[in-house]
């Protein structure tokens, strides 16, 4: 599908940047990071192609279903933020896992409430999603925890945990999967200190009170999921919160998944509704709801 939009934005693209400056960056904060040349054409092309649509920058939720269905078939790609020795913002629109595919939508969703987006107010947006206060010190700063950083944006006002309205369930936070399985990060492995880091962290998302919905209930609360929420699969795994994370997508009043599947192998959305995805999931409890404010 992006390849076919592509070609219809080739004139237009053309014609805008030379008009509007596009391509220009006066005055936007340089954010660095490692990226391909391909990422940022990826990020202009929908930012072009939303443009067209003529969608309200300031409803969010249909925002975020825009982005997110565009970058349907996107291919999936397991941790393709494991880059180099040093925690650095990397970005990569070409391929996602379920974690960076969410923060990518969001953060180009961001954009859309400038009045001109920029490659590097992407950046900047997905800086501030994906790292502890927007800040990068060291590894321990990435929001590896999903409960953390869900926890992270309810506090700053950007996010409401609609989960916690209709869920009958109280989640289990105490998380320790990480400090337990150090070896399995090769940033964590035979590091002493940043063990020590993680394992505050932890104590820390142990204290946070959630609620989730339990799979069997999932159908009976659909009405009150909107497109464009985001959906975290609550792990049954001991010491781990989240095993999963993608966007809902409403169809004749259902509830499906849209999200960078391991399954599938690029971003899809299921074919069958969530409560059946989940169904016969045994590593799965049940569902967080988040949405965008």
């Amino acid at each position: 599908m992006r390849y076919f939009k592509t070609v219809i934005l080739i004139v237009y693209l053309s014609t805008l940047a030379s008009v509007s400056g596009l391509y220009s960056q006066t005055n936007v904060k340089i954010v660095d990071a490692i990226s391909d040349s391909q990422d940022s054409i990826i990020f202009n092309e929908i930012i072009q192609w939303w443009k067209l649509q003529n969608i309200d920058s300031k409803r969010h939720q249909d925002n975020i279903d825009f982005v997110a269905k565009y970058l349907l078939n996107t291919p999936y790609v397991e941790k393709t933020l494991e880059v180099g020795e040093q925690e650095q913002l990397v970005v990569n629109l070409r391929e996602m896992d379920c974690v960076t595919y969410v923060e990518n939508v969001l953060a180009i969703t961001a954009t859309l409430k400038k009045t001109s987006p920029y490659w590097n107010d992407f950046k900047n947006s997905l800086l501030k999603i994906r790292y502890r206060d927007g800040k990068i010190v060291d590894y321990s700063s990435r929001l590896h925890y999903t409960t953390d950083w869900l926890q992270e944006k309810v506090e700053n006002g950007s996010l409401i945990l609609v989960s916690d309205y209709l869920g009958s369930k109280e989640m289990d936070t105490k998380v320790s999967f990480m400090t337990k399985n150090s070896h399995l990060y090769p940033q964590l492995k035979d590091n002493n200190s940043l063990i020590s880091k993680m394992q505050i962290i932890e104590n820390k998302i142990s204290s946070y009170s959630m609620k989730y919905i339990d799979k069997e209930e999932i159908e009976t609360v659909e009405s009150f999921i909107k497109d464009g929420d985001i959906i975290g699969f609550v792990s049954s795994v001991k010491g781990l919160d989240i095993s999963h994370v993608g966007f809902a997508s409403i169809k004749n009043s259902r509830v499906f998944l849209l999200h960078a599947s391991p399954l599938t192998k690029q971003v899809s959305i299921t074919d069958v509704p969530l409560a059946d995805y989940l169904e016969k999931n045994s590593s799965v409890l049940g569902i967080v709801v988040g949405r965008v404010q």
